[in-house]
């Protein structure tokens, strides 16, 4: 879907403190999809415990924040089915929900999308344009 769209996609597994951004370069926007594999990845492939993958989110965060000027991350809503689940699941959730908070603490605007409408839970929305006048309008995905 982004394909010829201006994105740059950059594919990365392992823990999201050890993502970097190409060649040092600064980036307009760059989205972080998706929020849930990239914990259970944390979690499962790479082995960390809850704290370590939350501290491993805040510093990727940190570390891209003032490279970036609209961080944005893709989660989803995994909480609603009412199901009992395994251990391991449940502590994905865990993580899953202070991931959220953490997110959500940190971040000027969090929005809900509840079939296919914004819901805003805090901030609002507003585009900025300062890195396409400063001359860069470079997109990523990770």
């Amino acid at each position: 879907m982004r394909a010829d769209k201006g994105f740059d996609t950059v594919e990365h597994y392992a823990p999201p403190d050890s993502f970097g951004l190409p060649g040092g370069a600064r980036y307009c926007s760059l989205l972080f999809e998706d929020v849930g594999n990239a914990a259970a990845n944390c979690l499962f492939d790479a082995g960390l415990s809850q704290k370590a993958t939350r501290a491993s989110f805040a510093r990727c965060v940190s570390g891209l924040s003032g490279r970036v000027e609209n961080l944005l991350f893709v989660t989803n809503d995994i909480f609603a089915d009412g199901l009992e689940y395994p251990e391991e699941t449940r502590r994905y959730l865990d993580c899953m929900a202070s991931l959220h908070r953490d997110l959500a603490r940190r971040a000027d605007v969090v929005l809900e999308v509840v079939c296919g409408l914004p819901v805003f839970h805090k901030g609002q929305l507003r585009l900025r344009t300062e890195c396409q006048q400063a001359g860069s309008n470079r997109s990523a995905v990770i």
